[in-house]
């Protein structure tokens, strides 16, 4: 069937189709931003900053050993999305960055929607621990003065089965027959 409407369209149709697939877009560009390999000698280290818009002075490099195996790509320090600053003029205010700014190798594990660490802690650990020991005695001692004690001061489980009160009168005073096995007159 595509073969009789080829035919009944021309071929002019046929290699402009081809064509526009051949120009829908310009050739892959990604190969350019591919970490390239560690460099060893002082050119290979500058043109590995002058490829990542460094200078050469704060350009270094993931050690070769390193369990990162990112070739040229620059070790920067980490600082969290949520860190900076969100009144100035980002050229990407949703992502706190500027164009062509190089990103940290983990920055996607760190973006402000994700996992944020606080930028300094608020209290001392000694403080944090003193606090909520303080908190767990002071329930325990409200649980201790709101306690009945009836209930055995409430610190140690007791069985106990509940029984009805007695339907007997005391045994100071005499019986009393409610009934009787006699017939009714």
């Amino acid at each position: 069937m595509l073969g009789v409407a080829r035919r009944l369209a021309g071929p002019a149709t046929a290699s402009f189709h081809t064509m526009a697939v051949r120009r829908a877009g310009p050739v892959p560009w990604n190969y350019l931003w591919k970490p390239g390999p560690v460099p060893r000698t002082e050119e290979a280290r500058l043109a590995a900053a002058k490829k990542y818009g460094m200078i050469q002075e704060d350009y270094e490099n993931y050690p070769v050993g390193s369990d990162e195996m990112c070739g040229d790509y620059p070790k920067l320090p980490l600082v969290y999305e949520a860190h900076k600053d969100p009144y100035y003029a980002w050229d990407y205010p949703e992502q706190r960055r500027d164009y062509n700014e190089p990103l940290h190798i983990d920055h996607d594990m760190y973006r402000e929607t994700r996992y944020t660490p606080p930028d300094q802690f608020t209290k001392k650990t000694y403080r944090q621990m003193a606090t909520m020991l303080g908190m767990v005695v002071a329930f325990w001692a409200f649980g201790f003065w709101i306690e009945k004690p009836e209930n055995n001061g409430g610190w140690f489980p007791v069985k106990k089965q509940p029984v009805l009160e007695h339907k007997y009168q005391p045994r100071y005073k005499p019986f009393r027959t409610d009934y009787s096995f006699e017939p009714a007159e």
